[in-house]
């Protein structure tokens, strides 16, 4: 027999041309703008994406068109297949005559708007917004965290502080050393001299550990 058909006679089809799209923006907002001018329109959006069940039915809904995408670029891939070809023979004009990259475009779309549903970002603004119990939850985990930060910060002052007066001591401890080093030079001058005068005045140079000291 022939090749598949898909009858489109009455099935409902998509509209590309005044159907809304989904606004992502630049700020990871979500929003939803349609050609049609509407009073609260954001409220209603916020409200939808705020229902867990309605929420996951758009999330559904997009993975279905995403199928959809995919399997129509699959096919627009192959455009000397028959089958193909015949498979969308009787689909709305506004279906049958879209590009391969028009589709790949809208797929792009559906998957971006699917990747930002899903994203643990956005799940846990929209659990800040919907669930007091993890608001608390939150809430005392970042408390906890602000105290760690606090005492890490305090320990830190106090380390800093600390090592300021250790460097203080070591100067001064230095500046001993280089004193006693003077002065115990000075006084094996003072001992050389004195066995000098003991064996009239015969050079004497003291020998040993003493001279590391310089």
């Amino acid at each position: 027999g022939g090749a598949p058909a898909i009858d489109f006679g009455d099935a409902p089809t998509i509209d590309f041309g005044d159907a809304p799209t989904i606004d992502f923006g630049d700020d990871g907002g979500i929003g939803i703008v349609t050609e049609e001018s509407g009073v609260g329109n954001d409220a209603v959006c916020e409200s939808m994406l705020h229902n867990f069940d309605v929420r996951n039915e758009i999330t559904n809904e997009l993975q279905e068109l995403r199928e959809f995408f995919s399997a129509r670029e699959e096919e627009l891939s192959h455009a000397d297949d028959i089958t193909s070809i015949n498979m969308f023979t009787r689909a709305p004009p506004l279906v049958a005559k879209q590009t391969k990259k028009t589709v790949s475009t809208m797929l792009s779309a559906v998957q971006h708007a699917i990747n930002v549903l899903e994203d643990k970002r956005t799940q846990t603004l929209l659990l800040i917004r919907t669930s007091f119990p993890f608001t608390e939850r939150l809430a005392d985990t970042l408390s906890k965290h602000l105290q760690l930060a606090g005492k890490a910060t305090s320990r830190l002052i106090d380390l800093n502080n600390q090592r300021q007066e250790n460097q203080q001591q070591i100067s001064k401890g230095e500046e001993k050393l280089k004193s006693l080093r003077k002065s115990i030079k000075q006084l094996q001058k003072k001992v050389e001299h004195a066995i000098s005068e003991l064996y009239n005045g015969r050079e004497i140079n003291i020998v040993g550990e003493i001279n590391e000291v310089y």
